[in-house]
């Protein structure tokens, strides 16, 4: 897995727009968090020019983070354990967050994965669902440097959008495709976070399943059946 993030949204908060984090929240992050940053996203609109901050605490040694802006607390990690474990660091970030967010409902959950498996182009319906490579496989277009396909829409009261194509690792430089699914559920109370969570866990999963191809399943062993 390349990356697990969630992204829990809450009401506006302006007071979070401030170049220094809320005090509490960084006390309780510190120990876990070692690093502070604060990051600026610039949106260009009909209206002019907007910014917000985020507030980035990282943990480098589990390739974790944190972050914080006027609208939205979001946990991601690069070294994704188990869904027991990412669950924790869910729920133990909004814990610190709470007081400073200051609300009951939570405007959006959002859960999403995002995985590869290896890439060529004579074997890739061995890694994934052949349904989703067909034009990969007939070969009609040749070696194809590009490939995206996107899905979204809403099924049993949640929303979801699955992209998946071509993509390269950053680090090797090596062609692979990209699986990123991402569910999410809206009007969520806090107190109910920890079931929509196993809910949104459960549905991602078996859309997962889906996708791959016979190789993948054998890679994955036992957890193709969890």
């Amino acid at each position: 897995m390349r990356q697990a993030v969630c992204e829990l949204r809450f009401p506006t908060l302006y007071s979070l727009e401030a170049t220094k984090p809320p005090a509490g929240l960084a006390t309780a992050l510190r120990k876990k968090y070692l690093e502070h940053g604060v990051a600026k996203d610039v949106a260009v609109g009909p209206t002019g020019v907007s910014q917000d901050f985020a507030h980035v605490f990282t943990d480098k040694k589990s390739k974790s983070s944190i972050s914080l802006k006027s609208s939205a607390l979001t946990i991601e990690t690069a070294q994704y354990v188990s869904f027991e474990d990412f669950k924790d660091r869910i729920l133990e970030a909004l814990s610190f967050a709470r007081r400073t967010i200051d609300s009951e409902i939570l405007t959006r959950v959002g859960l999403r994965y995002i995985n590869t498996v290896p890439y060529s182009q004579e074997n890739i319906s061995d890694w994934v669902n052949p349904e989703l490579v067909r034009a990969l496989r007939s070969g009609a277009f040749g070696d194809i440097p590009e490939y995206h396909g996107r899905i979204a829409g809403e099924r049993d009261g949640k929303g979801f959008a699955f992209s998946h194509g071509i993509g390269v690792n950053n680090a090797t430089r090596a062609r692979e495709y990209v699986l990123d699914i991402d569910m999410f559920a809206e009007g969520v109370l806090v107190t109910a976070l920890p079931e929509i969570l196993d809910q949104l866990h459960a549905d991602e999963f078996k859309l997962f399943l889906w996708t791959l191809g016979p190789a993948a399943y054998q890679a994955m062993g036992p957890a193709t059946s969890k």
